[in-house]
């Protein structure tokens, strides 16, 4: 979708914004990759809390990019939701490997719940 989407930019934003913003979508899937091909937890956690650092990173992008009237407001409100969803389930899944999942976790669900009944 992020892909998609820069291709809309203004072309001076190819190498610009519009890279970065693709460069961040990739950094999270990778870093989620990367992660789960380690062994121990605590290795796991850092690639985890890496790509929920990507994600933050595209959030920012996607409001810069809205700021600039780059995105149509639906579009803005739609990739911002998937943003904020999966940010929750990247958390949680880094407060898992961390062994703080019970109590951190909570807020995420509820989020989740209320995405997903939605």
């Amino acid at each position: 979708m992020i892909y998609g989407i820069t291709t809309t930019f203004p072309n001076s934003e190819k190498y610009g914004l519009a890279n970065q913003m693709n460069s961040s979508v990739v950094s999270v899937s990778s870093n989620i990759a990367e992660g789960s091909g380690k062994i121990q937890s605590k290795d796991k956690a850092r690639f985890i809390h890496i790509a929920y650092g990507s994600l933050m990173e595209l959030l920012n992008q996607l409001i810069i990019a809205s700021d600039f009237g780059w995105l149509a407001p639906e579009q803005y409100l739609l990739i911002r939701s998937q943003i904020c969803f999966n940010g929750c389930l990247i958390f949680t899944m880094g407060c898992y490997e961390n062994g703080r999942g019970r109590k951190n976790s909570f807020k995420c669900s509820f989020i989740i719940n209320q995405h997903t009944a939605g």
